[in-house]
């Protein structure tokens, strides 16, 4: 009997070294191309999610940055009237007079109803007016800003999401 017979007949649990495959020539290195293509695209997917998220960050800072805007639209349309408006109905005024302030319904009116009375009504109604326009706009892009920071969604962040071999 020869040396493979013999361990054939020691142990039968085991497996025979004769029956034993050996793994096709090249399967150790197309395993590890597909595991370097796998690596590949793992990275690429990473970056992909650090865009995503620099880019929600940017979008819900310029959201923010629109607040401040905002606000001074509002303290500029009110300034138009108190610092521009007003003080222009008292001109012209006649030198060493006092401005007569008075608030019955017969001086409004008059003020109100006169050349100068019109051209400040319409003055205000065009700055007024332009004010009102951006505060449109801002809210528009605030609305859109909403809209492009709620698209970007969670499992996009998450790269188990990707792949079932990234973890």
């Amino acid at each position: 009997p020869s040396f493979l017979d013999s361990l054939n007949e020691t142990d039968s649990s085991m497996p025979s070294i004769l029956s034993l495959t050996l793994p096709p020539k090249d399967l150790w290195d197309d395993l590890s191309k597909e595991r370097e293509k796998i690596e590949l695209l793992k990275v690429e997917c990473e970056a992909l999610i650090e865009k995503f998220i620099l880019t929600k960050r940017d979008l819900e800072i310029t959201r923010k940055n629109l607040s401040p805007i905002n606000n001074t639209i509002y303290i500029l349309s009110i300034g138009l009237l108190l610092t521009v408006i007003y003080p222009l109905h008292f001109m012209p005024m006649a030198v060493n007079k006092l401005p007569s302030i008075g608030l019955s319904f017969k001086t409004i009116s008059s003020n109100l109803f006169s050349l100068k009375g019109g051209l400040l009504v319409l003055l205000t109604i065009t700055i007024e007016s332009i004010f009102l326009y951006f505060l449109v706009i801002i809210r528009s892009l605030k609305g859109k800003y909403n809209i492009s920071i709620n698209s970007i969604e969670k499992s996009w962040l998450n790269i188990g999401y990707y792949s079932k071999y990234f973890h």
